[in-house]
C-alpha cells in the first residue's frame, strides 16, 4: 500500500484525510486504540482533488468509484497502491 485516504464530500468541499501512517489493524473493533493527529487537505472541487490524487499514483478506475461512492454523501477510503 503506497497511501489510504477517507475521501468525503462536504457541501461543495472535498476532504481528503490521509490514514497511510496510521497503521489500521484489520480488524473492525481493535482492542486498542489511541488518538493520533493525521495530515488532512481539502479541495473546492473534485476535480482539484482528482487531480492531486493522479498525482499520487491513483488510478482512473478507483478514483470513478470514489467519485460515485462521495457524491451519495457516503465516505470512501481510497487505496493506491
Amino acid at each position: 500500500m503506497k497511501h489510504r485516504f477517507v475521501v468525503y464530500q462536504l457541501s461543495h468541499t472535498i476532504l481528503l484525510v490521509d490514514l497511510t501512517e496510521i497503521g489500521l489493524p484489520n480488524e473492525i473493533n481493535p482492542p486498542e486504540g489511541k488518538f493520533q493527529m493525521v495530515p488532512s487537505i481539502r479541495f473546492q472541487s473534485w476535480k482539484s482533488a482528482e487531480a492531486y490524487l493522479v498525482k499520487m499514483g491513483a488510478d482512473a478506475n478507483a478514483l470513478e468509484q470514489t467519485d460515485a461512492v462521495i457524491h451519495k454523501g457516503i465516505p470512501h477510503i481510497l487505496t493506491i497502491v
